[in-house]
């Protein structure tokens, strides 16, 4: 059965779903995120359509053939399942109907059907032990597969006759909530991974200083010790507690930075807390302009602009000995612009150490991540600017429509 039908329920998958609990079927399987909940409501469906007795999506891992099990309902104990099931191994159903795009049907020989019956209740002596079939479907996203829907059956494998119609649209649907789900899956890795990235790269280049160079002073101090000088001896300890004040207060930071979340209230409530924080403690008059009025970004595309803008202001109250710093939300040609402006000394005058070039990589990935780019423009004397552009959520919905042509 060659899955040719498309259907455009990408308003419907896409939409956020709280994550609800565990239920009490013993196939609950949980799928962590927000794409527990349009799974197994899908599979709900297909099982009660189907008259199956438990369903299974799988997802395809293209590195190494691998399907994954991201979702089951009915009576189907999830724990006796391969969750690493090898298409490529001794049953084969599934990756026969991958390669032939077409439904296939399998008895009890299949490993997944034999788990199913193995978790069933045993039968009471006047019942007959009920031979599993499973009936698997090939998914795709576009063109390319991303994983089967696995439904079990008593005996009979048959497929309903309405049901039979919807399997192509079927097919679409759940591809592309599998598709959906394994990108929110990679997001979060990639979030993960840079967030671990900076805080290795803010031990390394903030308390693994301070402390090498107190370990460093430490070696001179017990030198002049037992050279019985005095004044450098003084001297020496005063460094190294003048390290070890810096690292505290460095890790105190690193904490403060690490805690810091999203206002509930979104990016420019979020900008304002930042402001107040700033002016409390470095003395630093932070304005936030809006000229984007609501910039509709993604929660996560909000967070990473949050946190590239934030860091180029601790930036500036840091490093720039600068009074005012401007923050600017606008739009220009399909984009949406954040500029971060400083009346400093500019890059030439203080200087650019590793820290800083550190700082700038890391908020470069963040950009990178949410499809933006980021400009640093300075000239000696007369202040920083950092822009951030990244493409615009409403730019289709602004652009005016187009003219009819005229024969």
């Amino acid at each position: 059965m060659p899955l040719s039908a498309t259907v455009d329920l990408q308003t419907l998958l896409l939409k956020p779903q709280p994550a609800r609990p565990a239920g009490k079927d013993l196939g609950e399987a949980a799928v962590v995120g927000e794409w527990q909940a349009p799974l197994q409501r899908l599979l709900r469906a297909v099982l009660q359509l189907a008259r199956a007795r438990a369903g299974t999506l799988r997802l395809l891992d293209p590195s190494n053939g691998a399907l994954l099990l991201v979702s089951a309902v009915g009576e189907v104990d999830t724990h006796r399942l391969d969750l690493r099931k090898n298409p490529g191994g001794d049953c084969g159903v599934c990756s026969d109907a991958l390669r032939m795009d077409q439904a296939r049907c399998a008895a009890a020989s299949c490993a997944c059907a034999r788990a199913v019956a193995e978790s069933a209740p045993a039968p009471s002596d006047r019942e007959e032990r009920r031979e599993e079939r499973v009936f698997v479907l090939p998914l795709h996203h576009g063109a390319a597969p991303c994983g089967v829907l696995n439904l079990f059956f008593d005996r009979s494998c048959e497929v309903p006759s309405s049901l039979q119609a919807l399997l192509p649209a079927m097919g679409d649907m759940l591809g592309l909530a599998l598709e959906n789900h394994r990108l929110a899956r990679r997001a979060l890795q990639d979030g993960v991974t840079l967030e671990r990235l900076m805080l290795a790269g803010e031990v390394h280049d903030s308390l693994a200083q301070s402390l090498t160079w107190a370990r460093m002073r430490l070696s001179l101090l017990r030198a002049a010790i037992d050279q019985g000088d005095r004044v450098a001896a003084e001297r020496y300890l005063k460094d190294i507690d003048g390290s070890l004040v810096d690292a505290h207060a460095r890790m105190r930071e690193l904490i403060s930075d690490f805690r810091t979340r999203m206002h509930p209230q979104g990016l420019l409530q979020g900008l304002q807390q930042v402001a107040e924080q700033l002016g409390t403690a470095a003395g630093l008059q932070v304005v936030v302009v809006n000229q984007a009025d609501d910039p509709a970004l993604g929660a996560e595309q909000e967070l990473q602009v949050f946190h590239i803008l934030r860091e180029a202001l601790s930036n500036v109250a840091k490093h720039a000995r600068a009074r005012l710093a401007r923050v600017t939300l606008s739009r220009s040609e399909g984009r949406l612009c954040f500029s971060v402006e400083d009346d400093g000394v500019g890059l030439e005058s203080r200087g650019v150490d590793r820290r800083d070039h550190f700082g700038l990589d890391l908020m470069r990935e963040r950009a990178r991540l949410i499809g933006g780019r980021i400009e640093l423009l300075s000239r000696s004397g007369s202040g920083t600017t950092l822009l951030l552009s990244l493409p615009d959520p409403q730019a289709d919905l602004q652009a005016p429509p187009a003219k009819a042509a005229h024969g």
